[in-house]
């Protein structure tokens, strides 16, 4: 999923493209409009987020592993690529990743055997 998202806070997501089927389960009418910290919840680096954000605006591409949380609440580790688009705008692409990360071991950690 790929989208467009604001410079300008509160960052709505001005445009949407799903390249096919969405992640993490929302529809494009349901993220138009939105700001892009709606996707975030209690384990996602907010702070990193609008950082790679603000970055954009310099050229600057960041690349980050975060924790997103999809339209059921249910958070899933992703690739967010951030990178300058039009003006006043942001690109972020995501992807599901792979990682491994600390709160995924706890989880699996936590349940009896």
């Amino acid at each position: 999923m790929q989208f467009r998202v604001s410079l300008i806070s509160p960052h709505p997501i001005v445009a949407v493209e799903f390249g096919g089927h969405g992640i993490l389960g929302y529809k494009a009418t349901e993220l138009l409009g939105t700001a892009v910290t709606s996707l975030a919840g209690p384990m996602t680096d907010l702070q990193g987020l609008l950082n790679a954000i603000a970055a954009s605006a310099h050229q600057s591409e960041t690349i980050q592993h975060m924790l997103l949380y999809d339209i059921d609440g249910v958070a899933r580790n992703m690739t967010v690529t951030y990178a300058h688009s039009v003006s006043q705008c942001c690109t972020i692409t995501l992807q599901y990743s792979a990682a491994i990360t600390l709160a995924s071991v706890t989880e699996v950690s936590s349940h009896a055997w």
